[in-house]
């Protein structure tokens, strides 16, 4: 134990003493300074250098953005953190102190904000993101540095946490102010590319975390991830994959929230989380597939098959399904939506609202504009 901390206390001293070397720039007098940092796995990132006092600055929230980290503010933006994937960096305008991954460093310079940008140490920016290869180029008057790393590329701020994905095992952190990372979920399966973030409070007090995670290419695979949470603990989730057709799915309604995983839709009463219904969609639809739910209510759900992508809705009093291109469309417009396979098979219904008891739809088709707006009625059951 001891020696551990020996050897912790050698890096921080190390990793400070190192960034206390300047980078010393002579700028020309015909060409502005610039630098060229290159990224890890290719490409890079390019910006003004600005010279104080021998120690060349460049803009730190560029380059953070581009390696894929959140950045947040406070209100008197002076204070900026960072996020990434394992990966944290604090800094206070007009300090030369810095926290990165929650160890005290000086920047070897002092950070200010010119024309609303920030710019901090050259050296202390490749050094926090593990680059390497800092060297100027007098002649073409070029900062360059190689080996710079990215954080992946989503992470999401919301209620003072910073919500992160680890790509390769599915696991869901968040983080706080203070840098102290937690696990909360895992989907038990990798995330692929493209993360977006939706957060959804409740009426009773809930959080509703949507992952979504659009992947491929072309970008026809989807996987996304819900996860309820009461008081910063996830008592609910659920994960569901769609090929080619993507819909987003409903998830509330008259004080429910609703979650499927493609095979089953659970209801849960908002406040308490408490399960209050459980519908088998496969069942429902006689096949074997994911399915999105687009509308719902206490009345009726609204559920389509991934694959053959035909509207269905279910009435909850009489337990009927009715296939809606069947009862609305005629013609051509239903032998479209019973035939079409571009971009994906099934019909072009879109679920607009309810007036009374008619449940109001458009027909989105592909061969040709449709401006009709159908009706289907609820029966009555008085």
């Amino acid at each position: 134990m001891q020696l551990m901390k020996r050897m912790k206390r050698m890096v921080v001293l190390l990793l400070s003493t190192v960034l206390l070397v300047p980078t010393i720039v002579t700028a020309s007098s015909t060409t502005p300074p610039t630098y060229h940092f290159e990224w890890q796995e290719g490409g890079g990132v390019n910006g003004e250098v600005i010279m104080k006092k021998g120690i060349s600055y460049v803009d730190l929230e560029n380059i953070a953005q581009l390696a894929g980290m959140s950045l947040n503010w406070d209100n008197k933006h002076l204070l900026l953190q960072l996020f990434g994937i394992d990966k944290t960096i604090e800094i206070r305008v007009g300090d030369s102190i810095a926290y990165l991954d929650g160890t005290k460093v000086n920047m070897g310079g002092v950070p200010f904000i010119q024309n609303k940008t920030l710019y901090v140490p050259a050296r202390f920016v490749v050094t926090a993101l593990q680059g390497a290869g800092l060297k100027w180029d007098k002649n073409k008057q070029i900062l360059n540095a190689v080996q710079i790393h990215k954080y992946d590329r989503k992470t999401s701020t919301y209620g003072g946490l910073v919500y992160s994905v680890d790509y390769n095992s599915g696991n869901v952190y968040t983080t706080n102010g203070k840098g102290v990372k937690r696990q909360i979920a895992t989907q038990g399966s990798p995330f692929f590319e493209y993360i977006t973030y939706q957060f959804q409070k409740t009426a009773g007090g809930l959080l509703l975390v949507t992952i979504s995670d659009n992947y491929g290419e072309p970008h026809v695979h989807n996987q996304v991830l819900y996860l309820l949470i009461k008081n910063g603990s996830v008592v609910r989730q659920s994960k569901v994959n769609y090929f080619k057709r993507y819909t987003t799915n409903v998830t509330f309604y008259d004080g429910f929230i609703a979650l499927t995983d493609g095979k089953k839709l659970r209801i849960f009463e908002d406040g308490t989380a408490n399960l209050v219904d459980s519908i088998n969609l496969v069942k429902l639809g006689d096949k074997d597939d994911n399915y999105f739910i687009e509308g719902i209510d206490k009345e009726f759900i609204l559920f389509r098959a991934n694959a053959d992508g035909i509207l269905k809705l279910y009435n909850r009093y009489t337990k009927d399904v009715v296939v809606l291109s069947e009862e609305l469309l005629s013609g051509k417009q239903l032998e479209y939506a019973q035939t079409n396979d571009l971009p994906y098979w099934g019909d072009g219904l879109v679920y607009l609202g309810r007036e009374g008891d008619s449940l109001m739809f458009r027909n989105d088709m592909m061969i040709e504009k449709d401006t009709t707006i159908y009706k289907y009625t609820l029966p009555d059951l008085s």
